[in-house]
């Protein structure tokens, strides 16, 4: 049986309960299948757990390694579903030679000075997500100045049985 595709919307307490958001989703065609969930992604419990996909746009690059590697971990604590998948948006900082590293590199000192955080290219994101226990799957560029990122979870080892008890 086909199941009813579901999304569950983390964001904080003030922009889930704010009347401009009520006002959208009521009239929204979606809105049965949109469900808002008040959270913190810094938080761990608050990471709605068991989705087949988690997805984040323009998160990341406002935030420094350190803490994209806690949101992702708290995102990778979450991902209990089989097949789960991440997916993030964000502008990917093109190779060198490409037109599009002019914008970037233009955006990533703004994001420098503005909220500490960063624009990234393919090989930094591979790295952040592998030091909260994600795989790099693939970048999928669009034809606008932002990729998919998709990533999947690396499998936690099983803890070892003692074999004396």
């Amino acid at each position: 049986p086909e199941r009813a595709l579901r999304y569950t919307v983390l964001d904080q307490r003030h922009v889930v309960e704010s009347q401009e958001v009520q006002r959208y989703w009521a009239e929204h065609p979606l809105r049965a299948h949109v469900h808002y969930e008040a959270g913190d992604f810094f938080e761990e419990r608050s990471i709605p757990a068991g989705a087949d996909a988690y997805l984040m746009r323009m998160i990341l690059h406002d935030w420094e390694d350190e803490l994209c590697v806690a949101i992702l971990g708290n995102i990778r604590a979450a991902c209990t579903a089989p097949h789960a998948r991440l997916l993030l948006v964000e502008q990917v900082v093109a190779p060198k030679g490409d037109l599009l590293r002019h914008v970037h590199t233009g955006v990533d000192l703004n994001m420098l000075v503005m909220t500490g955080g960063r624009e990234r290219t393919a090989a930094q994101y591979e790295a952040l997500l592998a030091a909260a226990g994600f795989r790099l799957e693939r970048v999928v560029p669009t034809r606008s100045v932002y990729s998919v990122v998709e990533a999947v979870p690396v499998p936690v080892p099983a803890a070892p049985t003692d074999p004396t008890s």
